[in-house]
């Protein structure tokens, strides 16, 4: 198990996994509405299934809001 931060909390992973699976186990589903970083880095959505993350990673999902 390796220890990442996600939005400001500490979880434990299994080595090798990607952002896609992160984010699939949370029930996100890929939308515009939201933005991940990955230690301050934008991860554009087609390149989640790349990114292994790694010990220590900082993973923010951030939503976005719209209206008038």
């Amino acid at each position: 198990m390796i220890l990442i931060t996600l939005n400001g909390e500490k979880v434990g992973v299994s080595p090798g996994t990607t952002l896609g699976q992160l984010l699939e186990s949370m029930h996100e589903p890929h939308a515009p509405d939201k933005i991940v970083e990955v230690n301050r880095q934008f991860i554009h959505s087609k390149n989640y299934a790349g990114c292994i993350l790694r010990e220590n990673d900082v993973v923010e999902v951030i939503y976005l809001c719209f209206g008038g």
